[in-house]
């Protein structure tokens, strides 16, 4: 239900990395609680708590680098408990805009359990498209079970003389 004393919500930037900013502009007198909660629904912080605001534009500044790469959902309401709900994504060390073309790196690709990957690989990390880290590896052996993993599509991550990312897709 639209809020009687919350004209408009923004958050910005979007997707955010560490620090989200809060636009809040109101017409009316009101105390007001700011809760964060996860895709699933369950509440994961609460920046705001019974706070009083005079109308006017509000912004404020929060660190959500505690916060798991994923998607969350910023519920502001007054009083009456009336609100609104902005979405955000939390993007930290994955982003797409860093995958590499080159595919050659691992096979096969798609898999159906386990991949090849270059020797000289230290680390191996494997996100989902949330961007939440799913599967890690310190010195993987050149050739990585991956057989946990549903159904879908993942960012792989191999950590070496330099780091690269690409796309691997799981089929079973």
């Amino acid at each position: 239900m639209q809020s009687q004393s919350i004209d408009t919500m923004t958050v910005y930037p979007n997707p955010v990395v560490d620090i989200l900013t809060v636009n809040i502009q109101t017409s009316i007198f009101s105390r007001f609680d700011l809760d964060c909660f996860d895709i699933t629904g369950k509440k994961v912080w609460s920046p705001v708590v019974d706070s009083i605001m005079f109308p006017g534009t509000h912004e404020f500044t929060y660190d959500v680098s505690f916060l798991d790469n994923g998607v969350y959902l910023l519920k502001i309401k007054d009083a009456s408990g009336d609100g609104q709900v902005e979405k955000f994504f939390k993007n930290g060390p994955v982003s797409i805009a860093k995958i590499s073309n080159d595919q050659s790196l691992i096979y096969p690709n798609p898999s159906i359990g386990w991949i090849q990957i270059p020797e000289k690989t230290l680390d191996l990390n494997v996100f989902d498209f949330a961007g939440k880290l799913v599967m890690s590896f310190s010195n993987p052996s050149s050739q990585v079970d991956v057989s946990e993993l549903k159904n879908g599509l993942y960012i792989i991550e191999l950590i070496g003389e330099s780091s690269k990312r690409v796309i691997l897709e799981i089929q079973k």
